[in-house]
């Protein structure tokens, strides 16, 4: 009952020109759209113009407006929402260059890589993934100098385990073509292996 009183509400309004911030922008898109969060779907309107992407909420939160200056987006990317290609998100370039020069932490840094693999904290289904590196569980302080604290980095964790592997290797030989890609894909998510039934 609530998403049809929403959808009829978003079908008899459209965007309030009057929030453009100048009278001269040239409008070049506009349509219904969802501004989505973690915990929220916000409905409301987008607007493109020659200068400026507004996004207005239908209930006015968080703001009455949100506008982002094309000048500012240096980056678009494809998302998927509800399982379906359907989002877009904005992001700041040079997270590399970032974290090199020690602006942004370690997660920073991988949640973008994340980001770039179409993994993100915005879609549940596509949750990003960290490499595993420690080894060393048991010590109450770790040796960083020690190569024993850290796992062997030159195999995937899927292959650190001599009988998984080889449990992995069988089931690729068995299986047909199109699914042979989640075997691989367990080798590097372990825990992926529970939802696909490997």
């Amino acid at each position: 009952m609530i998403t049809a009183i929403l959808q009829s509400r978003l079908a008899r309004t459209s965007f309030d020109k009057n929030r453009f911030q100048n009278i001269s922008e040239k409008l070049h898109m506009e349509c219904k759209a969802e501004m989505v969060t973690p915990l929220l779907t916000n409905p409301g309107h987008v607007c493109i113009t020659d200068t400026n992407l507004y996004f207005q909420p239908l209930n006015g939160y968080p703001k009455p407006v949100v506008q982002i200056t094309l000048q500012d987006v240096r980056r678009i990317y494809k998302r998927r929402h509800s399982l379906m290609p359907l989002g877009l998100e904005h992001t700041a370039e040079s997270y590399m260059l970032q974290w090199q020069r020690g602006h942004l932490s370690n997660y920073q840094y991988l949640l973008h890589l994340n980001n770039l693999a179409d993994r993100s904290c915005n879609d549940l289904s596509q949750y990003p993934g960290f490499p595993w590196t420690i080894h060393d569980y048991s010590s109450s302080e770790l040796d960083l100098s020690n190569p024993g604290t850290f796992r062997d980095l030159s195999k995937p964790v899927g292959a650190l385990n001599k009988e998984w592997l080889e449990r992995l290797l069988t089931r690729y030989q068995e299986m047909p073509e199109p699914n042979k890609v989640h075997v691989w894909e367990s080798l590097l998510f372990p825990g992926l292996c529970t939802f696909l039934s490997c």
